[in-house]
């Protein structure tokens, strides 16, 4: 797993389908992660 910052939903929506194109592996559901909230995605 990596962190990166990113200032729009829609980058994140983006690289994460890229990511699973080239044959990335998902750990986990899409979606918010852990006390964080919103912005760890």
């Amino acid at each position: 797993m990596i962190a990166l910052a990113m200032d729009e939903r829609a980058k994140v929506d983006a690289l994460h389908d890229k990511a699973l194109a080239l044959d990335g592996q998902r750990e986990g559901k899409p979606g918010a992660r852990g006390e964080e909230g919103s912005q760890a995605l």
